[in-house]
């Protein structure tokens, strides 16, 4: 795996987070760790999408690494549509609790796998709002599906480790939404809602290749 990332962080969490994966990446142990857990629970993910038959450890090898690459990009994005559509309102207080899940980031132990659950936790937050969004107002806050990709990363750490971070995120979500909406009304809020064909939308979760 690459000892750096290709991202050009300006958020604090995208900062933070990139600051933490770059040290993940280069824990000597970091590889083995990744690849010990990923072979326990590869089967598991053969369940939810077939796997190439040739060199299927390296593929999810590359998918957790491209999963994890791909966060800060996409939360600089959405800071970028805050400030186009003007929804600071609302992103701003997700961004924050998002940099609150990074407490704690277990990656001088575990390198990558140690970031894992810190990440899944964020997407999870951002695929619960995005959600939550389009059963309201019919319109996404994201330029992509996460359902898969955070599938996928959830069957790897397993349900002891993901169902309580699922938790966390729906709660969390929920929280944060009712606070936002308080005082918008349905009509500014759709106003303000990112236009994903006029926004840069490269920040993307890469699936399995």
């Amino acid at each position: 795996m690459s000892a750096t990332t290709k991202v050009s962080s300006r958020t604090e969490v995208s900062r933070t987070f990139h600051a933490l994966l770059t040290q993940a990446l280069e824990v000597p142990t970091s590889l083995e760790t990744l690849s010990a857990q990923l072979q326990f629970s590869q089967h598991n993910v053969e369940r939810v999408l077939p796997l190439p038959d040739e060199a299927p450890l390296a593929t999810l090898i590359a998918f957790v690494e491209d999963y994890l690459q791909a966060l800060p990009a996409l939360l600089d994005t959405l800071e970028d549509a805050a400030h186009e559509q003007q929804m600071q309102w609302l992103v701003s207080p997700l961004i924050q609790k998002a940099q609150s899940y990074l407490h704690h980031a277990q990656v001088q132990a575990l390198g990558v796998f140690g970031l894992l659950p810190r990440g899944y936790a964020i997407y999870r937050l951002l695929d619960e709002v995005n959600e939550r969004c389009i059963q309201r107002l019919g319109l996404p806050v994201l330029p992509m599906d996460l359902t898969l990709s955070n599938l996928i990363v959830h069957t790897i750490l397993g349900d002891d480790i993901g169902n309580p971070l699922d938790a966390t995120a729906n709660a969390d979500a929920a929280v944060l939404l009712s606070r936002a909406y308080r005082g918008q009304s349905t009509r500014a809020t759709c106003r303000q809602l990112p236009n994903w064909t006029q926004l840069a939308t490269s920040a993307s979760v890469p699936p399995l290749r």
